[in-house]
């Protein structure tokens, strides 16, 4: 069921992408036309990134589509499906501004995502090309205090590249990935650390066992922990970091 969900939910978002591309064109602003169109392409690129790296070859759908379609249904080589990510994440690269509203992509975002593809692929010379572009100009930087990373105070902070970002008990605004950190989520616990691991953890690494490893018993992942209801949170998800 969940790689059932998983496969419906990707296509559904690059449906939705496709669709937007479709009447792009009622954009009157060409400025603005061009930031949506790139927006659009790297969503759809982001989610043919994920399912051609869980299933291989996958169904290429470059436009809104009737289920009577099916020529679009057959499974396209791998390699194919990379070359149409890298054509989505060049534009974006070309076509989003330096610098976006918070929590928009902008172009470090996609060179940063067309990176991560080139070091997936191996094209070593051509990840670091677009991942120095990231690092001498995009203006990002590490955080000093890693917890300061995941802090519910310091959303979308300087190492944040792109998140997705939800909004806490906020009917239906927030996640339910929290809930899963908890021993009450789907999975009844299997989020949470066990002995063994962290027993395997460094024992100079207090900065992050300290902040992964609550001290409940048995303990919790502290990562996602939220105050708020845990079916309705408000942490971001990190989706590319510094």
């Amino acid at each position: 069921n969940i790689t059932l969900n998983y496969w419906q939910l990707s296509y559904n978002t690059i449906m939705r992408a496709n669709t937007v591309l479709k009447y792009i064109d009622v954009v009157t602003d060409p400025t603005q036309r061009t930031s949506f169109e790139a927006e659009a392409r790297l969503i759809r690129a982001i989610n043919y990134f994920n399912l051609v790296r869980l299933y291989g070859a996958v169904p290429l759908v470059d436009d809104v589509i009737l289920s009577s379609e099916t020529e679009f249904f057959s499974r396209v080589d791998a390699p194919q499906i990379y070359d149409f990510i890298k054509s989505d994440l060049n534009f974006a690269s070309q076509n989003l501004p330096p610098t976006n509203d918070p929590g928009r992509p902008n172009s470090y975002t996609a060179m940063a995502l067309l990176g991560k593809v080139h070091l997936t692929l191996k094209e070593f010379g051509d990840a670091r090309t677009q991942l120095g572009n990231v690092i001498n100009m995009g203006g990002y930087s590490l955080e000093p205090n890693y917890v300061d990373v995941f802090s519910l105070s310091n959303e979308l902070n300087n190492e944040i590249i792109m998140a997705i970002e939800f909004k806490e008990n906020s009917n239906g605004e927030g996640q339910s990935y929290s809930h899963e950190m908890t021993r009450q989520g789907e999975f009844g616990g299997l989020n949470n650390p066990t002995g063994s691991f962290i027993d395997s953890a460094d024992t100079g690494d207090t900065i992050r066992t300290n902040f992964y490893v609550t001290t409940d018993s048995p303990p919790l992942c502290g990562k996602y922990l939220s105050s708020a209801n845990p079916l309705d949170a408000g942490n971001d998800w990190p989706l590319i970091r510094y």
